[in-house]
């Protein structure tokens, strides 16, 4: 279980930030909050690389260490070798994870990266269909030319 944020540097508003020494500790579960543009959404984001075992395209000249319980230290450079399981509900994870455009069989939304793309094949094989409605349409009707004129 990730213990707590020990160091931020060159990552968003945090520009170089140590864990103060009366800071608690992460419990299992944890919610942040404060005012807008206070670093909410870059802790997320750091803690979302764990969870990704990426760390976020946009700050790759960032370095951050996260203690654990088990007293190792998860950096950006061992995020995509890290067991921890960390899960984050961001904008990021809404701009990956949801969709509200399902059109084939109007869902109110599709939730996870497999459905999205689930959903995208189901509507490129509805419009195959429909072409090929179309064209056995157009040929059933030349057919039934043809033997109209036999």
């Amino acid at each position: 279980m990730l213990k707590g944020i020990e160091r931020i540097r060159n990552f968003g508003v945090f520009d170089d930030y140590s864990r103060p020494p009366d800071v608690e500790d992460f419990s299992e579960l944890n919610l942040v909050y404060g005012w807008n543009y206070a670093g909410k959404t870059t802790l997320s984001r750091i803690l979302r690389s764990i969870e990704t075992q990426a760390v976020h395209p946009d700050y790759s000249a960032a370095r951050f260490e996260i203690s654990t319980d088990q007293s190792t230290t998860i950096t950006e450079t061992s995020v995509s070798t890290t067991s921890e399981k960390v899960r984050v509900f961001n904008s990021d994870f809404v701009k990956d994870n949801l969709s509200w455009d399902g059109r084939a069989f109007e869902p109110i939304l599709l939730l996870g990266q497999q459905s999205i793309e689930a959903q995208k094949e189901i509507a490129k094989n509805e419009s195959l269909l429909q072409r090929m409605r179309e064209g056995y349409r157009l040929k059933s009707a030349a057919i039934k030319r043809q033997n109209d004129d036999i």
